[in-house]
């Protein structure tokens, strides 16, 4: 999922295998929204991804991008392993808002908020213009309900042709993926760790309030059943 440690992994199994972080996403990018739409068949979604992974030629893709191709990906590398990282909503509403934020160029922090509610609802693809002028609730609202949609259909990813994350617990992720890959201790740099935020960011404060009321206990059995699975 987008926001939820892609480079952290990207760099844990670098430089011992050949990795690439959101690599070749313009070939993706190209066609998100005729896929979105349903306009493309599985054999042209396939052919998409088989030709961007020739391009890319990694062996470890951290790419959030592939999350809205992933039936088509399971479908077009049967042999690959799938790493799904996650991570507590209300932490990941956050950052994917201080990213959206960043995205802005606007000094009012009103526009700043209500991009990011373009932003998000461009990746639920949810065309219906923005109606309220409490952006901050409109936006945790839209995040809340990505993030369980998204959280629910990674309970439905097969157990075993992939790894469940807690991007809050990366390090003892890290430890169990190397071991299910049946790779020799200390070929991934469980230590790896790329998160940062600027000292200067600050999410608007109508943002930072809505964030905080949208999220209280409404996932903790979700976020239960996503953890049991992390220990799998």
């Amino acid at each position: 999922m987008p926001k939820a440690g892609s480079m952290t992994l990207a760099d844990a199994f670098s430089p011992t295998f050949r990795t690439a972080h959101e690599s070749g996403i313009r070939r993706l990018l190209a066609y998100q929204a005729k896929h979105l739409r349903g306009d493309m068949t599985r054999d042209e979604e396939v052919a998409l991804l088989v030709g961007r992974d020739a391009e890319v030629d990694a062996e470890v893709d951290a790419a959030t991008s592939l999350w809205f191709w992933r039936e088509a990906v399971v479908e077009a590398f049967p042999n690959a392993h799938f790493v799904m990282s996650f991570r507590e909503p209300e932490s990941w509403s956050r950052s994917l808002a201080m990213q959206l934020i960043r995205y802005s160029a606007s000094d009012d922090e009103s526009v700043r908020a209500g991009f990011a509610v373009v932003a998000l609802r461009l990746l639920m693809t949810d065309d219906s213009a923005v109606e309220t002028n409490d952006v901050g609730q409109e936006f945790a609202t839209l995040a809340s309900d990505y993030w369980l949609r998204a959280a629910t259909e990674q309970l439905l990813f097969p157990a075993d042709r992939g790894t469940y994350i807690d991007m809050h617990q990366m390090q003892h992720g890290l430890v169990r993926l190397e071991q299910r890959l049946e790779l020799p201790p200390g070929t991934v740099n469980v230590n790896a760790h790329s998160h940062s935020r600027p000292a200067e960011q600050r999410i608007p404060k109508v943002l930072d309030v809505a964030l905080r009321d949208a999220f209280g206990s409404e996932h903790d059995d979700l976020l239960e059943q996503l953890r049991a699975r992390t220990q799998e």
